[in-house]
């Protein structure tokens, strides 16, 4: 390795900074793919919550059904 010309230096690092660059663009490319996906999927639950009615006392809608003990003691 320590014995390679000045050419083959600028050889290998010309390639070691393309590959370094495409690397980059690849990520950042994908990282905007990302984040549009999940500015989306945002967007799309905050309709979707504004859409769905709240129960006025802050109760769930459909309470989970009593046990026989407690339909006696009611």
């Amino acid at each position: 390795m320590l014995g390679m010309e000045v050419w083959e230096w600028g050889l290998w690092g010309g390639a070691a900074y393309v590959a370094v660059v495409s690397l980059v663009r690849l990520m950042r490319h994908r990282r905007g793919v990302v984040m549009q996906e999940l500015q989306q999927q945002v967007l799309q639950e905050q309709q979707q919550s504004r859409r769905r009615p709240k129960a006025a006392s802050g109760e769930a809608r459909n309470p989970p059904p009593r046990s026989n003990a407690q339909r006696d003691v009611a």
